[in-house]
């Protein structure tokens, strides 16, 4: 029986009884088995894992995706695709996310990674943050959720495309932009779409998006923009 041919591949985990998904990939092009010599060519940074699920059942393994409705993957196979005209064999792009934890309701997400104690503790850092005074024991973010090793990669670019915070509580406000400040140094070439309205007013700003800032997701993005961007700056002949 041959090997299932997929652009689209991660490893699930079970953590605590919860399903995480961890080294996800987009592949410009279809491969039927992972290689140590596949090219991580960049990396995007979304929220949360989307709605894509494991398609084998297996734990534990990088393997084909079933998409079963998630958009973010295919549309930025397309686009960078399209925008890459060297693309070869075993090249991918690495999926980021603040968090990994298997689960599209954001609400029910934060609860499951936080409790009272950890959102006491992540107050007390915000006071001290404000007031520059020393936060007691240092947070870390392995305290919260499960890390990809994947993150430790070197990304030649990094596209943020992790939205913004509304309809958020203010807790998991807080959580979220906790987890975000992690990515502060992922790499030197980081860059997100701030949309607007008016197409032509729309621009894509090469830093890390403050706290207060929506790092445009592919969904209802304007496409123009950011394939000019990904043509002329980094897949730029």
């Amino acid at each position: 029986m041959e090997n299932e041919k997929s652009c689209f591949w991660a490893r699930f985990e079970e953590i605590n009884g919860e399903l995480h998904r961890f080294d996800t990939r987009i592949y410009l092009n279809q491969i039927e088995k992972i290689s140590d010599s596949d090219e991580c060519i960049g990396a995007i940074i979304a929220k949360n894992p989307g709605s894509a699920k494991n398609g084998k059942n297996s734990l534990g393994v990088l393997a084909p995706l079933k998409l079963d409705n998630d958009k973010l993957l295919p549309t930025i196979k397309n686009w960078i695709s399209e925008a890459d005209h060297n693309k070869k064999a075993g090249q991918y792009v690495q999926v980021l996310n603040t968090f990994y934890l298997c689960n599209p309701n954001l609400r029910e997400a934060f609860d499951s990674i936080m409790n009272k104690e950890k959102i006491d503790k992540l107050k007390e850092k915000q006071k001290a943050d404000r007031t520059n005074t020393k936060n007691g024991d240092k947070l870390k973010i392995e305290d919260f959720i499960a890390i990809d090793p994947a993150e430790k990669k070197s990304f030649p670019w990094v596209w943020i495309m992790w939205g913004g915070l509304s309809g958020l509580l203010a807790d998991h406000q807080r959580c979220m932009n906790f987890l975000k400040s992690r990515f502060e140094h992922i790499s030197n070439n980081v860059f997100y779409v701030l949309q607007n309205k008016d197409p032509k007013k729309t621009k894509i700003v090469e830093e890390i998006p403050a706290n207060n800032i929506c790092a445009k997701h592919s969904q209802g993005m304007q496409k123009g923009p950011a394939m000019e961007y990904l043509k002329n700056n980094i897949f730029k002949k």
